[in-house]
């Protein structure tokens, strides 16, 4: 499933939010997004290596726009695409590229994004390595067994977020239950009969 542009790729636990191959996505994907470019060392050494951990614990700490690991997502990708940037650092485009310029948020470029759509499943190069090179032309076999092989990765990452949507459908539902039966939900803990 492919992301919409100004929406983080979201990872499936807080480890992986936190390994640094994922927060070169993000910070790769945010500056795609937020500055219509290719993110560079200085980015990654940035947003990867020095702030990337302390971001992620804040937002966990004040439970930006979710609780737990989702609030550190969010508040790693809202301060990545922009969100209290000034001067140079101000987004062009995206929800916080407002500006005499932009009174509203900028969509993105006039003439269509130069840089594309990074998501889970795309490479992001390391800084200062050679980007994986496909198979040679003449090597059909090989080039089939190589999409073979990413298509059941596809297929394993698929099932398990099925597996993860129905498991959050079920406790959703459990907990509209327990309301509609007049019981309180605090997001954590035990459940408790509503006192009138």
């Amino acid at each position: 499933m492919s992301r919409n542009r100004f929406q983080p790729p979201m990872p499936a636990s807080e480890a992986q939010l936190r390994s640094p191959d994922f927060l070169r996505l993000l910070t790769q994907a945010g500056t795609s997004d937020a500055y219509d470019r290719e993110a560079d060392d200085r980015d990654f050494n940035y947003w990867v290596n020095k702030e990337g951990q302390g971001l992620i614990d804040r937002g966990i700490e004040i439970s930006h726009k979710g609780t737990g690991a989702l609030g550190g997502l969010m508040y790693f990708w809202d301060r990545r695409i922009g969100w209290q940037a000034t001067g140079v650092d101000a987004a062009l485009y995206g929800p916080f590229a407002v500006d005499g310029n932009h009174p509203t948020p900028n969509p993105g470029p006039a003439a269509g994004w130069r840089t594309p759509l990074y998501d889970l499943g795309v490479t992001v190069p390391v800084p200062g390595t050679d980007p994986p090179q496909p198979p040679a032309s003449g090597d059909l076999a090989q080039r089939l067994a190589a999409v073979e092989a990413k298509l059941e990765e596809l297929r394993a990452q698929q099932a398990t977020l099925t597996g993860e949507v129905s498991l959050l459908l079920g406790t959703a539902q459990q907990i509209a239950e327990q309301i509609d039966r007049g019981f309180h939900v605090p997001l954590l803990g035990d459940i408790k009969p509503i006192k009138p």
